[in-house]
């Protein structure tokens, strides 16, 4: 397991850690280390880069309860090495988060419209559904993000924003995991190639994240909720997170909070548009 230094400060730059894992992918390597400052890719938002060990980072993702970065050079397992993030790129994307959700919150308030799409860094991300339904009924644990098996003419209707997941849920059965009741609505020029749009559709995980959801989701309580579909560099994907049921004095509190964020954006309209 990677100790994630970047939930301790966000503002560190540099690191040092010891090599657990480094493996030979490709014309990359993909390396784990002990504890890691790279943030890496999630829910659309690009990962870190800059430096580890004198070799490049050239990208980061979760896989379990590790963080893997890949590499342009192989590193010595069991080795000591020093870390040094891109602030640039990091601070760069730390201010298009932080106005994407100020922008996004006046916007919503002023006209009464969601947010479907935004842009992090150099990637553009395109939401084409959304579970608020889940954040009302649910603790969200922990997230995950998902390939989805999909056909060629559902991919072309998901395109175009046709899409509904206010139904659907998260299955693991014979060790995969499938959405059930995603809707998606038969893409108009697909003829005899459209498919069932409630057809179980397969989630493509990590096997190590598939067993840590199977044994969280045995707990008392935990469940797998779909929470949105999106168009990631042309790929479609499915954030999903290991909810816990909330109680009817918590959805009360949910509802007094977003009364309150309501109030105070009213209160911030007012002082600053006009």
């Amino acid at each position: 397991m990677t100790e994630k230094l970047y939930y301790r400060d966000a503002y560190a730059t540099k690191f040092t850690a010891r090599v657990l894992d480094c493996t030979e992918e490709k014309k990359h390597w993909t390396v784990i280390l002990n504890r890691t400052l790279f943030y890496p890719e999630g829910g659309g938002q690009p990962a870190d880069i800059g430096v580890l060990g004198g070799v490049r980072v050239l990208d980061v993702h979760e896989r379990g309860e590790d963080i893997v970065h890949t590499t342009d050079k192989p590193l010595p397992v069991g080795a000591e090495v020093e870390g040094e993030i891109d602030w640039e790129h990091r601070f760069d994307l730390m201010q298009n988060h932080s106005g994407e959700h100020i922008l996004s919150g006046v916007i919503c308030g002023r006209y009464g419209c969601d947010n479907v799409g935004f842009h992090m860094g150099k990637e553009s991300i395109k939401l084409i559904a959304n579970n608020k339904k889940a954040y009302h009924d649910y603790f969200i644990e922990d997230t995950y993000e998902t390939g989805i098996v999909l056909h060629g003419t559902e991919v072309k209707s998901l395109r175009q924003g046709k899409c509904s997941i206010k139904e659907a849920y998260i299955q693991i059965i014979n060790g995969e995991v499938f959405v059930i009741n995603m809707n998606i609505t038969p893409y108009e020029k697909g003829n005899i190639f459209n498919k069932d749009p409630l057809r179980p559709k397969k989630l493509l995980l990590h096997q190590s994240e598939i067993n840590k959801l199977e044994g969280q989701t045995a707990q008392k309580g935990f469940t797998i909720v779909p929470l949105q579909v999106y168009l990631s560099k042309g790929r479609v994907k499915m954030e999903i997170g290991l909810a816990r049921g909330k109680k009817l004095y918590d959805k009360r509190d949910s509802i007094a909070k977003k009364d309150q964020q309501r109030e105070a954006l009213k209160d911030f309209k007012v002082r600053n548009l006009g």
